[in-house]
Formats: C-alpha cells, sequence, structure tokens
C-alpha cells in the first residue's frame, strides 16, 4: 500500500512511543565492522543516533509509522486508523534518542519513499538529519534527481521539504484514494 505520504509512508502506536531497545542500539556496541553511527544534537538535551533499523524493531517502527499517519491524516479517511499497509522496514534509518526510536526515513532508487518523526520530537532538527541522511542515500545511487511523494494538505511537511531544496514538480490525485498529492523533487548532489 502506498498512502503517498512519501511513497509509502508509515506511523506507530503511541504506547508503543517509548519502546526500549535492545543494549546493541547504543553507538558503542555495534561491531567493529560497522562505521559508527553519526551522532546529532541541535537544540537537544540528548544526542540523537542514526542507525540501521533491527530485524526485532519491526513492529515498533510499524507501529509507530501508524501512529503517526493516524495523527496526520485521519481527516482524509473515515476509518479509524490510516490505512499504510506492511513495509519492510529493513532497509529503513532510525533515529534514536535515548533509547527510544523518535523517527524513521526509507529510500527506494531514486525515491525518499518515507520519513517520519514524532511528534513531540519534532522541530528539534530529527527530520532534517533523516532529510540528510537519506539524501546522501539516494546521491550514492548516482541519481541526477530525488524525488518524494506528500500529501499536498500536509503544508507543513511540504514547507519542510520547501525549507530544504525540494519544490513542487507536479501535482497528482492518489491512485488508490485520490486525495490531492504532489511529487517534490531536488536535484542530486554530484559525486
Amino acid at each position: 500500500f502506498d498512502l503517498g505520504i512519501g511513497d509509502g509512508l508509515h506511523h506507530r502506536r503511541q504506547q508503543l512511543y517509548r519502546t526500549a531497545l535492545p543494549a546493541a542500539s547504543f553507538a558503542t556496541d555495534l561491531p567493529p565492522a560497522v562505521p559508527d553511527p553519526v551522532r546529532y544534537s541541535r537544540r537537544m538535551s540528548t544526542a540523537i543516533v542514526i542507525r540501521p533499523a533491527k530485524p526485532d524493531e519491526m513492529n515498533a517502527v510499524h507501529e509507530l509509522v501508524q501512529t503517526i499517519a493516524d495523527e496526520t491524516f485521519a481527516d482524509l479517511f473515515t476509518t479509524r486508523h490510516v490505512p499504510i499497509g506492511e513495509a519492510d522496514w529493513l532497509t529503513a534509518w532510525l533515529a534514536i534518542a535515548v533509547n527510544e526510536i523518535v523517527g524513521v526515513t526509507m529510500t527506494r532508487d531514486d525515491w525518499l519513499s518515507d520519513l517520519w518523526v514524532r511528534r513531540d520530537r519534532r522541530r528539534h532538527g530529527i527530520g532534517a538529519k533523516l532529510l540528510a541522511h537519506a539524501e546522501r542515500e539516494i546521491g550514492s545511487r548516482g541519481h541526477g534527481t530525488l524525488r518524494l511523494r506528500v500529501v499536498k494538505s500536509n503544508i507543513s511537511a511540504v514547507q519542510f521539504y520547501e525549507s530544504h531544496g525540494w519544490r513542487v514538480h507536479r501535482e497528482f490525485p492518489h491512485e488508490k484514494f485520490g486525495h490531492a498529492m504532489y511529487e517534490m523533487i531536488k536535484p542530486g548532489s554530484s559525486r
């Protein structure tokens, strides 16, 4: 399923916001062969670690995305939960703060397919760090243009992307649900 919030964006249940992660989620516990995760702290007292998702975190990530989708897009649907479908989060990158998953991003080919940040952690630079990570990942594949899809009525998301150099390329109706969507693009950085 593709709600078209990114290209298949997803959310999570509120009660699992504070899911405890295994001790191995700390940067110091990563095997030596894995590069140190990038740490961020902007207007936050706790460091943010961006790291790959682990197989035992798939349910927690999915529930996080479901919660954020429900909070953000409830007005577009008559059902209790926004239909997000199932996603394979093994290729996702997570933003971790104090053993909590606070954000997630995922890319596919030249597309930013997902970018979600918990409501209580927005405006702390987490989305910008996840977006920068996703842009680097897409750029490393050699794509000249980066792409994403976003719900047109999600004005704060559209403005967020525009503030990071993205522009609206086209408007179109969502292929399954009919709500207005934007495809946004950004030139890829040359290697």
